[in-house]
């Protein structure tokens, strides 16, 4: 499900602003069983095989503006009204809808992380949560890491 939900995401970022993946200065709070999932869109991806953490940086779009620009580059991404800081999002991903939750948080540098929680409809929540944890990473803070994502078994 993350792998199509994670492809699904084609994003145009400018040359000039692109980061590589260890390059996005995001903590995600999540404990142990989560994964690094590759990405080649400029935005730093894990999993633990049910929810889906997305973090991309942006300093081009005012946060009041995500909605509007999102909607406009991607039709499937619907977003619900806001609650708190936070937007409800879903998208169709090969005709399965997946729910999850979406905010930006500023940094210390001015620069603005838009942070994305993905799973199925009965795990809400816990995106919510795990999303409310995530949270930008100091300067004087060595990256996150995690380990790859394991190639998908035969079975």
């Amino acid at each position: 499900m993350h792998r199509r939900t994670a492809g699904s995401f084609h994003c145009h970022p400018d040359a000039a602003q692109e980061r590589t993946a260890t390059q996005v200065p995001v903590v995600f709070d999540v404990g142990k069983g989560w994964f690094h999932q590759p990405s080649t869109d400029g935005d730093f991806r894990i999993t633990n095989g049910h929810l889906g953490m997305i973090a991309r940086p942006f300093s081009r779009v005012d946060p009041a503006d995500i909605r509007q620009v999102i909607e406009a580059v991607m039709p499937s991404f619907k977003f619900g009204e806001r609650v708190g800081d936070d937007w409800p999002i879903s998208m169709d991903v090969d005709g399965e809808e997946l729910r999850g939750w979406m905010t930006s948080r500023a940094c210390p540098d001015s620069s603005h992380l838009l942070l994305m929680s993905i799973g199925e409809a009965d795990q809400q929540d816990e995106a919510r949560a795990l999303l409310k944890r995530a949270r930008c990473q100091r300067t004087d803070e060595p990256a996150q890491t995690f380990p790859e994502l394991p190639a998908p078994s035969g079975d």
